[in-house]
């Protein structure tokens, strides 16, 4: 009986230390605006993926919108047309937590890679000073590939819609709900460990 349990300690233990491999991406790319009411801009993106599987993983990602792009339309919530251009519509910061699914090719150094996440997207510094919080969810994927066993340069794109509540501090009845659309593509290194 002990020699069965030793065995089997054997043969698991090393394929689940296998299977709880962490990963951890460090990028940058756009995010596009849809609909108007998101904001757009240049994108950083910071995930951590732990492994659960050959092929599945539970993942935590931060991705804020750090330098906006210039929006030349009439602004938000307001009558006449802003004087000139103005920035793209405020900052955000993407909170959301998933999964994500990654298979090999054969014969080759590149992975596929499908994710989708659920979260929470403050938005602040907008311009018609209606910030407030989105509900997304975000979905997409891409390509990794392997530079070394340890290291790969992944190319993404991604998809996130929601409601957004905008407005809803500056007095009662302020308050709007649009549609968040937006699209966000970008360059990570990825580190396997």
């Amino acid at each position: 009986m002990r020699t069965c349990i030793v065995i089997l300690a054997l043969v698991v233990a090393p394929s689940f230390a296998h299977a709880q491999r962490n990963e951890i991406s460090v990028g940058a790319g756009v995010q596009f605006d849809a609909s108007g009411w998101e904001p757009a801009g240049m994108k950083l993106f910071f995930e951590y993926a732990r492994r659960l599987g050959p092929h599945g993983a539970v993942v935590f990602q931060v991705n804020p919108l750090v330098v906006p792009g210039v929006y030349d339309a009439p602004c938000h919530n307001r009558i006449e047309a802003c004087p000139g251009g103005f920035s793209g519509n405020g900052y955000s910061v993407d909170l959301l937590f998933g999964g994500k699914w990654r298979w090999h090719a054969r014969r080759a150094p590149v992975l596929g890679t499908f994710d989708l996440t659920f979260g929470a997207v403050p938005l602040f510094h907008r311009v018609g000073d209606d910030n407030g919080v989105a509900m997304v969810g975000r979905a997409g994927g891409g390509l990794v590939v392997l530079l070394a066993r340890h290291v790969g340069l992944r190319f993404d794109g991604h998809m996130l819609a929601g409601p957004a509540f905008l407005g809803y501090w500056r007095c009662d009845n302020c308050g709007a709900v649009h549609p968040y659309v937006a699209f966000d593509t970008g360059v990570a290194v990825e580190f396997i460990f």
